[in-house]
């Protein structure tokens, strides 16, 4: 579709994103995109100086959907800032996310 990749923003595709929580996700743009977020659950960098045991790392949920920009809420910065500016996914989108699940915990 895009020879040689010479696409650096286009319609199509799928932005991919990791997150040990359940939701408060968060993307670069508020806009209409594919989204697909894998949830997961393992020992953070300061686990061992806090005393918490080793635990193996494993996916809790994997969810995507296609979400409008209504979907996202726009975080913005502020002119000083050098955060990079995000939009977080607001309850519309959670709600599609959550009804397109890909994976969950094994019943």
């Amino acid at each position: 579709m895009f020879p040689d990749a010479a696409a650096q923003h286009a319609g199509e595709g799928i932005e991919i994103k990791g997150s040990r929580y359940l939701r408060g996700w968060q993307g670069h743009n508020p806009e209409d995109t594919w989204l697909m977020v894998f949830v997961f659950d393992s020992n953070s960098p300061t686990d061992a100086a806090h005393g918490v045991d080793p635990r193996p790392f494993r996916f809790v949920r994997v969810a995507g959907a296609r979400l409008q920009e209504a979907d996202w809420t726009f975080s913005g910065r502020t002119g000083t800032s050098r955060r990079t500016i995000t939009a977080s996914v607001n309850p519309s989108g959670y709600e599609k996310m959550m009804a397109n699940w890909i994976y969950g915990p094994p019943t």
